[in-house]
């Protein structure tokens, strides 16, 4: 992919890699049952400019998935496992921050390519005065990416910057930020809706979030449809649980509870995407194809939205999102040290 060539010169070492921990989750790529997306990422780390081997290492794995022990072995062999059976997505974050030696903690995900400057330009971002920073994650390249991610606040922001957005599939933050606000994992399996909870907490602290444009990644996806109808559901089970978060309490009024919250994001999206209009493919006259596209995946969120309101028990039938492991002890994970032979 020719867009993740390092953008400019790259960055002096901003932080000793021996206090840096690196923390990567095999969640997503077990998730979409893809050893190639796995592979891909590793691939993308072994690359680095930043000298990760120094680092310390921290791989989650799920130790029922086949495979990917090995596949981390000879990708990362100076990376230290941790087989935690049936973790979820934000509880293997939060594992990574509790086992975490390093002051300063990268979280990345195992289903998105990063640039090769991508944990160095992270790492610079904290000379902001930042407690978190976030890098550019984009959508794999499709003739609809651009359009999709004018919805997303820094996907076409011009330059780094403080700003709104958070996730956790990108980001560097100092350790004992991540251990004072850990992730929700009563929401979901797979994340998602969970962030806007951490996000609003952070908020409510007064801490924000830098965004480094020139730390840069694809994200792999889901099918279209099949993302927007998660997307939707999340937003209902992340909101029921959490009334406080902006939606909240619409959400619960009957017959237009779902239509209104996912209307109020709709509004959101319009919003950024109009202020992002000159970066636009077609500039500003592309503005009313992003406003048809974003309409359209909102409608995908919509139906996800009504399913979660009105038949949540086959919603999780049928996709298991909100069967959440039972956890009445925290959680004990099995180390393998990289010169571990088992």
């Amino acid at each position: 992919m020719n867009d993740l060539k390092p953008a400019g010169d790259p960055v002096s070492w901003p932080i000793d890699p021996s206090e840096v921990t690196i923390g990567i989750e095999g969640f997503n790529a077990a998730d979409l049952e893809s050893a190639e997306l796995f592979t891909r990422t590793l691939r993308s780390l072994r690359a680095q400019t930043y000298p990760i081997e120094r680092c310390e290492i921290l791989v989650v794995v799920d130790p029922t998935t086949a495979g990917d022990l090995q596949r981390i072995r000879d990708s990362l062999p100076e990376a230290t496992l941790l087989l935690a059976p049936e973790i979820t997505y934000y509880e293997s974050k939060n594992l990574i921050a509790s086992q975490a030696k390093g002051r300063y903690v990268v979280l990345l995900d195992s289903d998105i390519e990063y640039s090769p400057n991508a944990v160095e330009s992270l790492l610079a971002s904290f000379e902001h005065g930042a407690e978190l920073v976030v890098g550019n994650t984009t959508f794999d390249p499709g003739p609809l990416r651009d359009y999709l991610s004018a919805s997303d606040w820094p996907a076409l922001r011009a330059e780094s910057g403080w700003g709104e957005w958070l996730y956790a599939n990108h980001l560097a933050a100092r350790r004992e930020t991540l251990l004072r606000f850990p992730f929700s994992t009563d929401v979901t399996r797979c994340g998602e809706a969970a962030i806007n909870v951490t996000r609003m907490r952070l908020q409510q602290a007064g801490i924000r979030v830098w965004f480094c444009r020139e730390a840069r990644g694809h994200h792999h996806l889901p099918p279209f449809w099949y993302k927007q109808f998660r997307y939707g559901a999340h937003a209902v089970r992340v909101r029921t649980l959490y009334p406080e978060i902006p939606g909240g309490r619409v959400v619960r009024i009957p017959l237009v509870g779902p239509f209104l919250a996912i209307a109020g994001t709709w509004v959101r999206t319009i919003q950024r995407a109009w202020r992002q209009r000159r970066d636009l493919p077609g500039g500003t006259l592309g503005y009313p194809v992003a406003v048809l596209v974003l309409t359209v995946a909102k409608a995908g969120e919509m139906i996800g939205a009504y399913a979660q309101a009105w038949a949540p028990r086959w919603v999780d039938a049928r996709f298991g999102w909100f069967s959440l492991p039972d956890r009445r002890a925290p959680l004990e994970p099995r180390v393998l040290r990289p010169l571990d032979a088992s």
